[in-house]
């Protein structure tokens, strides 16, 4: 039912409004006139009708004064004030606008439903995703010269669940934590009873980067065909970017030494990771190239004379079909004595034969593609076992055994 208001009492000597009611449609009742007397505001033939925002038009009647046209006169929303002029057909226009200006308690009947604003805090990014906790804050908004905002109710399903919470007043704060989807329901009610239609709004939030799956070969020869194995996979929001594919992915084995692949990742809440893997690329000393003729078997003892020049040579393949040639990737030649009944206890201090300020006698032969280094032996040496210890740039070291 429409609610009715009631004019202020006597406010003047020349008007009294006691009895009349004001409503969304309409004005009823009596006004006295000292001078005009009775005035009927719902006359059987007429009424004065409002609009329901304070717009009146329509008849009163007068006893004493006729038909009295409304059209024009308007009631303030916010004052209740009447304001404006009505048209009496025997005494002309009466005029509302006085100091002594007619009143009324009246509202207009608020039936616009209020509206919940929604702020994220922090902001999702591009693509939706949150990579931290949420901060939710709602504020309830009623129409302008409404009733106001009595509550906001809430809850919360999926990967966070929050039963329906009923808030009183304009705002209220709360904060999404668990990784997943969760669905925010929510609405405003103001204090006519209007609610809002229910409003759901996505929360999207991922705190873990993506995994990175990564296995890589130890070791490479030089200009060897390697790959790294890669899976990157993200279980929440999903991959965003990668720095390589998934699957195989080929290594870099054109330089000797020690080799760094990197793999890095986003996924679309923008968390990022990174896994690498480390692998040597040496010669292949031990496949295709190694110790050459005169030599023997490295692993075991070759017999030699005390004071003789022993010819060490040796291969390093290139991995094109080619060999290295330059004398540069010899670190060092040594020298050392050894148990001959144990070849891992070794005597006395290694002695450099070439090192990075001695390369005296260390030579490549382009005929035969192999290093050459005439080692001199020592008379002295005869019942001793000694062992070359050959080191190149690729951090590696070959070994071979001598008897004497």
């Amino acid at each position: 039912m429409p609610m009715e208001k009631t004019l202020d009492g006597s406010i003047s000597r020349q008007r009294q409004v006691l009895g009349v009611v004001v409503s969304n449609t309409g004005l009823t009742g009596y006004a006295w006139g000292e001078n005009i007397g009775w005035i009927n505001l719902s006359p059987t033939n007429g009424g004065v009708l409002n609009d329901g925002a304070g717009n009146l038009s329509g008849y009163a009647w007068g006893e004493n004064i006729g038909w009295i046209n409304f059209n024009g006169v308007k009631i303030n929303p916010s004052t209740g004030a009447f304001s404006g002029y009505a048209w009496g057909e025997n005494i002309g226009w009466i005029n509302f606008n006085v100091s002594f200006a007619v009143v009324t308690s009246w509202k207009p009947e608020d039936t616009t439903p209020p509206f919940t604003s929604v702020r994220f805090t922090p902001d999702p990014n591009a693509a939706g995703w949150n990579n931290s906790d949420v901060q939710v804050e709602m504020a309830g908004f009623d129409n302008q010269g409404g009733s106001g905002v009595k509550s906001i109710t809430y809850s919360a399903s999926g990967a966070q669940t929050i039963p329906t919470t009923t808030v009183y007043g304009s705002s209220t704060s709360f904060s999404i934590v668990n990784e997943g989807y969760t669905t925010l329901i929510f609405n405003t009610t103001d204090n006519a009873g209007n609610s809002e239609t229910p409003r759901t709004l996505p929360v999207y939030v991922d705190k873990t980067p993506p995994a990175i799956q990564l296995t890589c070969p130890t070791t490479l020869k030089l200009n060897e065909t390697g790959t790294a194995i890669v899976m990157v996979t993200d279980s929440l929001s999903g991959v965003w970017g990668q720095s390589v594919q998934n699957g195989p992915n080929s290594l870099d084995s054109s330089t000797v030494n020690l080799h760094t692949f990197t793999v890095t990742a986003t996924d679309k809440a923008d968390n990022g990771s990174s896994q690498s893997c480390t692998y040597q690329v040496v010669y292949d000393f031990i496949g295709t190239g190694g110790f050459q003729p005169p030599l023997g078997d490295p692993s075991k003892l070759n017999k030699v004379k005390a004071g003789s020049t022993v010819p060490l040579k040796w291969q390093l393949p290139d991995g094109h079909g080619g060999f290295i040639s330059d004398v540069g990737v010899v670190t060092s030649i040594k020298t050392q004595q050894f148990n001959c009944n144990i070849p891992s206890a070794f005597i006395g201090s290694a002695v450099e034969l070439i090192g990075s300020t001695n390369r005296a006698g260390l030579r490549y032969d382009a005929e035969k593609n192999q290093f050459v280094y005439n080692w001199q032996t020592s008379s002295s040496w005869k019942g001793t076992c000694r062992a070359v210890i050959l080191t190149l740039n690729d951090g590696s070291t070959y070994r071979a055994n001598f008897s004497f």
